[in-house]
């Protein structure tokens, strides 16, 4: 049985989702407070309903400017618990890099099938990822392109530790640094030293960047 919060500001959209997913004999639903639930940066989206496992969350805006202020900073400090499945008004390669350096564990356009929000929501309960392949494709393709095969292909590319190996393959699972540092043993200074080192060697600005390097070396599979 997976518990899914249904996370939105409109009494409409709240019962539309319920009534949409109701058929499926594994999923129970967790009652949230209807009302804004925006503030992503600062958790509110993973706290209002703390017995669901997934959590469904329609925002009314998100943008780099408000929904995921200081998410290098404020999410480590106060990581997300649960995986979150955003429907968002349209999905860009911009907008979907915001949310993946949110935390956000799938993000489908909000007027997405039936069947593919259930698939996101089984996906994302099993501890992947989903995402719409166009904008996948998009960011794929713009990031970063000043990196170019050749230089992926050079010698004199570092190679990843071990450690940096491991340090990735929890970045990719969009997991916070607490939570790689509970994983791996070790302080969460030593993982931001480890994700510095990643983002120096694979030419990435954030997290997601770093991803999106790491899979177009052939390092993860997406």
């Amino acid at each position: 049985m997976i518990r899914v919060g249904l996370v939105t500001d409109s009494p409409v959209v709240h019962a539309g989702l319920r009534a949409l997913l109701a058929a499926e004999p594994d999923f129970a639903f967790v009652e949230a407070p209807i009302g804004p639930h925006d503030d992503l940066a600062h958790g509110s989206v993973d706290v209002v309903a703390p017995e669901a496992e997934v959590i469904v969350w329609v925002p009314t805006h998100f943008d780099a400017g408000d929904a995921v202020v200081g998410v290098e900073g404020e999410l480590d400090a106060s990581p997300l618990q649960r995986p979150i499945v955003a429907l968002l008004p349209a999905v860009d390669a911009s907008l979907l890099a915001d949310a993946v350096r949110a935390g956000v564990r799938a993000v489908l356009p909000v007027d997405a099938e039936r069947d593919e929000l259930v698939a996101a929501i089984r996906a994302v309960a099993a501890g992947l990822a989903a995402v719409p392949q166009a904008p996948l494709l998009d960011l794929v393709a713009i990031a970063p392109a000043r990196e170019s095969a050749s230089t992926i292909e050079s010698d004199s590319t570092p190679p990843l530790t071990h450690r940096e190996r491991e340090v990735l393959a929890l970045l990719v699972d969009g997991r916070a640094n607490k939570v790689i540092a509970a994983r791996l043993g070790i302080s969460e200074h030593t993982v931001k030293t480890h994700i510095a080192a990643l983002y120096e060697k694979l030419r990435a600005r954030n997290r997601a960047e770093a991803v999106v390097a790491a899979a177009r070396r052939g390092l993860v599979i997406l």
